[in-house]
Parts: C-alpha cells; structure tokens; sequence
C-alpha cells in the first residue's frame, strides 16, 4: 500500500487488480445470477487471468478490458463491480494492502 498525495494506491494500477482473478471471476458471477441474468461464456478464471496478463504484458487498463469478458452480461460499472466484490469476498481473501488501509481507517 502506497500513500501518494492523500490518496491510498492498492492495486498496481487499479481497485480491480488488487483483487485475484477468482474473487472477481466469482464476484461477478454472483451478482449476474442474482439480477437474473446469464453468466457470459467469455466470464471465466481462466480468461480474467489471461486478460489480467496480458494487460500487464502491454501496459493496458485492466479495468477497461475486463468488461469486453461480460459481454452480453448486465452492464458493469466500477461501482457495480466494486459492491458485487464486496458482497463476495471474505476477509481472509482481502488484498494485504487493502486490509492495512481498513486498519488504519479504523
């Protein structure tokens, strides 16, 4: 965890990737089956960590690319992805900056 000018850097480059490719795979997965709709075929483990490699690989924002995997899914947002990860995960599966931060938040 990084302080830079007041704010609190978690991930690498972005909230997302804080997070390992099975919280978000399932994350999402919950929150698609829970609006009632159909999880895409794209939205699987193995394609996020595929994606998350290859957006390291060239530099890309993993935030951006990861929504072309829910493609035909319900519209995914930051803040949606954000609550849909929150009701998922569970504190021993949380990013150890992320926990530092909540720590010192407390």
């Amino acid at each position: 965890m990084f302080l830079i000018q007041g704010r609190f850097i978690v991930g690498n480059k972005e909230f997302e990737d804080a997070f390992s490719d099975r919280v978000l795979f399932e994350a999402w997965q919950q929150y698609l089956i829970s609006s009632n709709k159909d999880v895409p075929e794209t939205w699987t483990e193995t394609a996020i960590s595929d994606l998350r490699a290859t957006c390291v690989a060239e530099n890309a924002k993993f935030s951006k690319e990861i929504r072309k995997l829910n493609s035909g899914g319900k519209k995914m947002t930051k803040p949606i992805l954000g609550r849909a990860i929150a009701q998922r995960v569970n504190p021993e599966e949380l990013p150890e900056t992320l926990s530092s931060l909540i720590e010192l938040l407390k």
